[in-house]
Parts: structure tokens; C-alpha cells; sequence
């Protein structure tokens, strides 16, 4: 008797709302809202929280994705999220005041009622934990991984894991220099993220252009970067580590993935991967997360696995101010290229372009 009607909440929630096509890719919080309402509808309940939480990351005021989050922690029995949602919709319908928002606001005050009353919460907890104030602690920063720059308007890639539970991101140059930047997009499915500096007026290098890893084969040399394990604060001279293709498939025989020779050893993933002409052919993936995101059993693979650049061209060009800028390569002379540790050719890149992740919680 007490369950919220999920019905009646979504009666107030889709409207202006449209599907996304089959085979097609969320681009906006609306699109990542309308594939969570899907999902709900099919009972993938796991799968619409994760696309009401990537909505919510790109639109933290989109107040019915609170609300039908909420509800499907309520289904999950979470109480405690539930209603941490359910108040942030409350909240946000408040500052509208549209009709649609007070109708909303109607149904969201009834849902908290429920909710309390059915898994024996206390409204004045959570007033008490809102109005809690810590007090000012010590920034600490600390690496988190490795990323590069892509094209001329401080974009730069890396992993995604890292950043979760980041309060603050900066980026740390191989000059020393810092910038503050913050996440725009990020794709959970392979573990990335876009990142972008926070003052684009600010000097920051030219970034790596995306090359054609259709064109790699089994046994050819690609190229990692890494700054190594330099102590952090100091300037650090990107090394190319020279490597070779093993496998064109990975973990689960996935066709976006490298596999890489056992001895590629990186300092930090989330680094680029290049070819001999120094394009970007993939990012260097964390082996432990890729196996646990597509579940795969057995063994994990002896080598490093690269994402390629085929998958990231095709998400990367839905990111504004990106898309055109992918295959651009820098408009300056690179500076001289670090050395190889091993001895051989080594490809021409602008070091400059990888970058220290450092994040503060």
C-alpha cells in the first residue's frame, strides 16, 4: 500500500521527452533520461540508474532525474538514497515554479512521506545532515593518472575511475606548470573521460591528432608515453616507451581494444598510444577495471590494452568544441622528442601534450 506508483510519478516526468533510436548513443541528459525511462520500462533496473546518474552528472539541477532515481531506489529498497534524491527534486521543483514543476512537487512530497514511513526514517536527520558544515580541511592533491591533449582548445582525455569521487581536477604540464580543469563528458562503458581547462586563455600546449588503428597489425611497434616516477612538483621529461602490437582484439575478444607485449610498463595509465608517425592510435586502459567492467572470467591479459582511436573518434566527435578538432595535429615545430628507452627510431610528438591527472576529495 505504501509503494510509490512509479506510474504516477512519470506521468509528470516524460513529457517533452523522446526515445533514443536503436544503436544510437546518449548525447545530452535529456537522451541518457529517456534511455533510463526505457530501461525502467524493460526492468533493467541496474542500467537506469546508471543513465539517470550520467544524466545527472551532465545536468546536476535536472530535477526529474532526482525523482525518477529516487524511485527506482525505492524498488532497489535503498531508503537512504531514495530520499537524498527525493529531496534534491523537491528542492529544484521549488526553484521553478512552473506548473509542471508544483505538480511535481506535489507527487515528490507525497514520495518522502512514503518513503520515511516505510523504512522508519527521520525527516530531521537529513535537515541535520544538510545543514552540517565540515570544517575547512587542507587541499591535498595526489596523481591519479596519466592523460594528453587532443586538439588546440585545452581538451584532454583520460580515465574515468579516477575521477569519480574528485571534488577538484587539475592538470600538472611537463614544465611544472598546473591548470585547473573540469570533467565535460564521460563514457562509463570503457572507462573515459574528456576533460577541459578551466581558463582557456591561459598558454597550454598544442594537442596529439587522432591516427588510423584500423591500419595497426599483430607485431607492429607503437610508442607509450610516460613521464615516469619523478617526484611530483618537479618538471618531468616525457619518455616514449616503445612496445608492440600482441593482439588486435582484447579481454572479452572486443574489436576497440589493443592488447599490448607483456613488457609495456607505464607509470600511470590513461596515457596515449601512438604509431610511428606519433598519432594517437588508443588510450591505455587499467586491465583491472576493462575486466571488471565486461565481467570477463578467466585470466586477464598478459599485456597492457588499449582502447582505439576508431571508438574514440566516433564518441569524441559529439563533444562541442571537439569534433573538429580530433585529427588536428599541432600548429607548432613539436619540441625535440623525448628519448626511447630503447635504442631505434622513436616517433615525432610534442611531449609537451601528456599530462599528470592530479584530483583533490
Amino acid at each position: 500500500m505504501n509503494a510509490i506508483k512509479l506510474s504516477l510519478v512519470c506521468a509528470g516526468l516524460v513529457l517533452g521527452v523522446s526515445g533514443v533510436g536503436a544503436g544510437d548513443s546518449p548525447h545530452n541528459a535529456e537522451d541518457w533520461y529517456a534511455q533510463a525511462f526505457e530501461q525502467t520500462l524493460k526492468g533493467h533496473l541496474a542500467e537506469a540508474v546508471t543513465s539517470y546518474q550520467q544524466a545527472l552528472e551532465l545536468r546536476p539541477d535536472y530535477a526529474e532525474a532526482h525523482h525518477a532515481l529516487a524511485t527506482l531506489y525505492y524498488q532497489m529498497k535503498d531508503g537512504v538514497r531514495a530520499v537524498h534524491h527525493l529531496r534534491q527534486a523537491e528542492k529544484l521543483y521549488q526553484q521553478r515554479g512552473d506548473p509542471l514543476s508544483r505538480k511535481n512537487l506535489t507527487i515528490v512530497r507525497n514520495n518522502l512521506e512514503q518513503t520515511y514511513a516505510r523504512f522508519d526514517l527521520e525527516p530531521r536527520e537529513f535537515e541535520e545532515l544538510e545543514q552540517l558544515r565540515p570544517p575547512p580541511a587542507r587541499e591535498t592533491w595526489r596523481v591519479s593518472g596519466a592523460g594528453f591533449l587532443l586538439g588546440d582548445r585545452g581538451h584532454v582525455l583520460t580515465l574515468l575511475h579516477p575521477l569519480e569521487e574528485a571534488e577538484g581536477i587539475r592538470l600538472r604540464f611537463s614544465d611544472g606548470s598546473v591548470h585547473p580543469a573540469r570533467r565535460v563528458r564521460s563514457f562509463r562503458v570503457y572507462n573515459i573521460a574528456v576533460l577541459q581547462i578551466d581558463d582557456p586563455e591561459s598558454p597550454f600546449p598544442s594537442g596529439l591528432p587522432l591516427g588510423d588503428a584500423s591500419a595497426m597489425e599483430e607485431g607492429d611497434p607503437a610508442y607509450g608515453l610516460d613521464f615516469g616516477s619523478a617526484p611530483a612538483g618537479q618538471g618531468r621529461i616525457p619518455q616514449a616507451l616503445k612496445t608492440r602490437i600482441a593482439a588486435l582484439k582484447a579481454v572479452t575478444r572486443d574489436k576497440n581494444m589493443f592488447e599490448l607485449e607483456p613488457g609495456f610498463q607505464p607509470e600511470h595509465d590513461g596515457g596515449p598510444l601512438l604509431d610511428r608517425r606519433g598519432k594517437v592510435i588508443g588510450i591505455v586502459l587499467s586491465v583491472p577495471r576493462a575486466m571488471e567492467a565486461f565481467q570477463a572470467t578467466g585470466r586477464a591479459p598478459g599485456g597492457r590494452i588499449v582502447l582505439k582511436a576508431s571508438y574514440l573518434r566516433r564518441v569524441l566527435s559529439n563533444v562541442p568544441g571537439l569534433a573538429k578538432e580530433i585529427d588536428r595535429g599541432p600548429t607548432h615545430n613539436p619540441k625535440p622528442t623525448p628519448a626511447s628507452r630503447e635504442e631505434g627510431e622513436s616517433p615525432p610528438f610534442p611531449g609537451s601534450a601528456l599530462v599528470l591527472i592530479e584530483t583533490t576529495k
